[in-house]
């Protein structure tokens, strides 16, 4: 498993949540919820893959 795609796709989901965090005044409200959830799952995978990688760390 590459490592560092893992890494990076970890770093792109936090900073897009963290970016609608600060902008959620500027974006326009029908495209709020949308990104929110799109966010909201890359969080959970990325989530997901952090649990799986410390969890196989071992092997």
């Amino acid at each position: 498993m590459d490592y560092g795609l893992i890494v990076t796709f970890i770093i792109v989901s936090f900073c897009l949540a963290l970016l609608l965090i600060i902008k959620k005044d500027t974006l326009a409200p029908q495209a709020r919820r949308p990104l929110a959830l799109i966010a909201l799952v890359m969080i959970v995978v990325s989530f997901f893959l952090l649990m799986y990688t410390i969890l196989n760390a071992g092997r």
